[in-house]
């Protein structure tokens, strides 16, 4: 769904809506279409039977034993596929952004968000401690700590180059596609998770025969009016 919102309102939108910026909500033509194409893929059987009762484990498996086509999942599935899949599979693999959305407003877009981050106690502001912590942060985030994490299977924020790091094969894709696309929010990264909770159990309902998107951005955007942290 990020990517979708991504696709068809755009970042400013998005975070118009959650603010309640420029008159922007979710009742508008922009998320109710995302989630027109969620029931969409959803009446065509583009999802496999049972996928709202099936777990991460067995989503994968549907694809790893070749009964799915495709896999949606986020990157970090990468390391897993690197250590559990033989080279010859990973190698027939390939990594592709959603398709093309008609009236789409970005085009050829994914969606991401940084990892975790660190919080320094501003009771050390002005000290050596303060000192040591950013010096520390400065190591873990910036290009040496990034080559370690690249090294043992991860993926870094910090923009460096990947082409003398040893890497699986899933790992090495994966890094080159965030470099050749550019990315979105994730929805649930910006909105609060109480409303988010609603919202995937309404789209869940929506796939099993019960809700329309209309509705359900109604439901989502009152929801979201009456408590979202962010439009306060």
């Amino acid at each position: 769904m990020s990517l979708l919102v991504d696709r068809t309102g755009g970042p400013q939108w998005f975070m118009d809506a959650a603010t309640g910026k420029n008159g922007a909500k979710f009742t508008d033509p922009q998320f109710v279409k995302t989630l027109e194409i969620i029931k969409e893929m959803t009446d065509e059987n583009l999802f496999s039977p049972g996928v709202n009762q099936m777990g991460n484990g067995e989503a994968d498996q549907e694809f790893y034993q070749g009964k799915s086509v495709y896999l949606i999942d986020a990157g970090w599935r990468s390391g897993g596929m690197d250590s559990q899949l033989s080279e010859e599979f990973n190698k027939n693999i390939e990594m592709h952004v959603f398709p093309a959305i008609n009236g789409e407003v970005r085009s050829n877009t994914s969606t991401a968000v940084t990892g975790e981050g660190f919080g320094i106690a501003k009771a050390i502001e002005g000290t050596a401690k303060a000192d040591a912590a950013w010096k520390f942060i400065a190591f873990y985030t910036g290009e040496e700590g990034s080559k370690i994490f690249a090294e043992h299977g991860d993926i870094p924020t910090c923009n460096i180059d990947f082409s003398n790091i040893e890497m699986g094969i899933m790992q090495k894709k994966y890094a080159q596609f965030q470099i050749d696309h550019e990315m979105g929010y994730v929805f649930d990264s910006v909105m609060n998770g109480e409303g988010v909770s609603l919202l995937n159990a309404n789209i869940q309902a929506m796939m099993m025969g019960n809700g329309d998107p209309k509705e359900i951005a109604a439901q989502y955007e009152k929801w979201v009016a009456q408590n979202d942290t962010n439009r306060e």
